[in-house]
């Protein structure tokens, strides 16, 4: 995957990547508030699915708790399905927050992977994240699994030209069409414990010795209230049944990193929010450097 082999992804790894590549990642910033309010003002032709499925710039914050006291998050996931099936269109539908985007960025800057695998992009907002890491570094290319295309119609060309593959459909019936080995993966999708035991067992096993993988919404206090915390458990069980460490930017977590991580970026001059959220729910770990390691054990 890389010429070096990668050390475990801590705090002082992010912060030394955050430090080093700081000139390009404030013009990547710049670039992807520029699309971000690109779509939010004029992506969805009306502003009824932009008002739908980005809650975060264009709700106040009371009718956002109010939301999420009173209608179930599965509920809202479907209908933020409904909506896309019924509007087809134009929407970026940021899923994934600042300090966890920048850090996919930044491990793509310092590790420089061949190959990675996105699922699901959604709307896009994470794939122009990874494909600004891939043009940056001047290697690699992005492969992204959906249901639904919409990041088709919302990733500029100049970033997918040559590094970028997307695929229609569930990658459960397209597992012929995965590239082996992946060096990267991204994962922010079903968030259960049927589909992390699936991809801890099909997935993991193809990584690249000391490949990186994310797993968004790993703490996220949304989906710890409602209750749909399957994946989460699943992937933390499997996590210490091999012995692997993680790092995770997620004040409700890791408070002292998520601090530590807002006041080096103010002193870099990469303050300033572009999605409003701050969960930054993900987490990162490297995968075992041997693969006999990896005898898949999930708990449900």
């Amino acid at each position: 995957m890389s010429d070096t082999q990668l050390p475990d992804i801590d705090l002082a790894f992010v912060s030394s990547a955050y430090r080093e590549f700081a000139d390009d990642l404030r013009k990547v910033r710049k670039d992807q508030a520029d699309l971000y309010d690109q779509y939010r003002t004029h992506g969805s032709g009306g502003g009824f699915r932009s008002r739908l499925e980005t809650p975060s710039r264009l709700v106040s914050p009371d009718a956002r708790q109010w939301i999420s006291n009173h209608i179930p998050l599965r509920v809202l996931i479907e209908a933020r399905r409904v909506s896309k099936a019924i509007l087809p269109g134009r929407d970026l539908d940021p899923q994934s927050d600042d300090i966890d985007c920048e850090i996919a960025y930044l491990l793509i800057r310092s590790v420089r992977p061949r190959t990675i695998v996105e699922i699901s992009p959604c709307g896009g907002w994470s794939t122009t994240w990874l494909l600004s890491g891939l043009r940056d570094a001047n290697r690699g290319h992005l492969y992204s699994y959906d249901l639904i295309d919409d990041a088709l119609r919302t990733v500029p060309r100049s970033l997918a030209a040559e590094r970028w593959t997307f695929v229609k459909g569930d990658i459960r019936k397209r597992e012929s069409s995965i590239p082996t080995p992946i060096d990267y993966l991204f994962l922010d999708a079903e968030h259960s414990a049927s589909f992390a035991g699936w991809y801890l067992e099909t997935l993991l096993p193809i990584l690249s010795a000391d490949a990186i993988v994310t797993i968004d919404d790993i703490f996220h206090p949304e989906l710890e209230r409602a209750g749909e915390t399957g994946e989460s458990k699943a992937v933390l069980s499997w996590l210490a049944d091999h012995g692997l460490p993680y790092f995770t930017a997620a004040p409700s977590a890791n408070r002292e990193a998520f601090d530590q991580l807002v006041d080096l970026r103010q002193r870099l001059g990469l303050a300033g929010r572009i999605h409003s959220s701050t969960v930054n729910p993900a987490i990162y770990f490297r995968a075992p450097g041997s693969r006999s390691t990896l005898l898949p054990r999930v708990h449900s």
